[in-house]
């Protein structure tokens, strides 16, 4: 079978690559042939399908100079990206996939993939991981604190806290982008089947308003052969995976100053890179 992996990125940027990029390599193995799609990236991994791929967006960096150009472009991204639709219609052209399984396309590949894709009427299975599809700011997250106040389509409230990095005009197009994609029902129309590696993720997007039937609960993978295990004590705590503000970083940081003779290793890339080094030299 011919699969289209859709995903934001294709290098382990986070939980989502590696999990996408894992399960490439176990349908691979089963004798499956995959068709990657992702954004330009410097860091991309090799892919015989990159001269489809679409240009990247730093956003931050966009929006540091907040003028009518970058707000274009930003907001073209985010709602429906041309330079997405067309370039994967004309990969979907060329490799005919038979089956599109769809990742993160968020704010780097926007949602007008999930067009490309249907108009070739080809089936779309979503895995969701994360709340974006629910909360604006991907996390149920606002300052410090669980939030759902958009709840019910109040997408407004993520403008009105500024929760997108404590940023309006970030908050303001992940609004826009919400309302948006809620109101043409771009995912509960376009996606065939969202695979949920939680059950509580799985119920959330039910009390969401998201068609049950269409929602299978499947836990991640996990590739096995790549770990060794130890069964003896280490002299060490460590953390190994990206650095965001939802993982509770600062709070592992705090509760380790009560173990001052516990080393811990923090291992992984983020937003909260500096902060943390900032904060642990304290």
């Amino acid at each position: 079978m011919r699969i289209l992996v859709c995903n934001a990125f294709y290098y382990p940027r986070g939980g989502a690559e590696v999990c996408a990029l894992d399960l490439e390599s176990l349908l691979v193995s089963k004798g499956h042939e995959i068709i990657s799609f992702s954004v330009e990236h410097p860091r991309n991994l090799p892919s015989p399908y990159s001269s489809y791929f679409p240009s990247y967006i730093d956003y931050p960096e966009l929006l540091k100079n907040v003028n009518p150009s970058n707000i274009f472009r930003a907001t073209e991204r985010i709602i429906f990206c041309r330079e997405t639709r067309d370039k994967l219609s004309q990969l979907i052209k060329n490799i005919k996939p038979d089956l599109a399984h769809v990742h993160n396309v968020g704010h780097e590949l926007s949602p007008s993939a999930l067009y490309a894709i249907a108009d070739a009427q080809i089936p779309i299975v979503r895995t969701v991981h994360d709340f974006g599809l629910l909360c604006p700011n991907s996390s149920f997250l606002s300052h410090g604190e669980l939030c759902e106040r958009c709840k019910g389509g109040r997408y407004y409230q993520v403008v009105l806290r500024r929760c997108k990095r404590n940023s309006l005009p970030a908050s303001l197009l992940a609004a826009l982008g919400s309302y948006t994609h809620s109101f043409l029902k771009s995912h509960q129309t376009k996606v065939d089947v969202f695979l949920a590696p939680s059950a509580f993720l799985r119920q959330k997007l039910i009390n969401f308003g998201y068609p049950e039937e269409k929602i299978k609960h499947l836990p991640n993978a996990i590739k096995v052969s790549g770990f060794e295990p130890s069964f003896n004590p280490g002299s060490y705590a460590l953390y190994f995976g990206r650095l965001s503000y939802e993982k509770g970083l600062h709070t592992l940081l705090k509760a380790m100053a009560y173990l001052p003779n516990a080393p811990l290793i923090i291992a992984g890339e983020g937003p909260l890179g500096n902060e943390l080094k900032d904060y642990a030299r304290k």
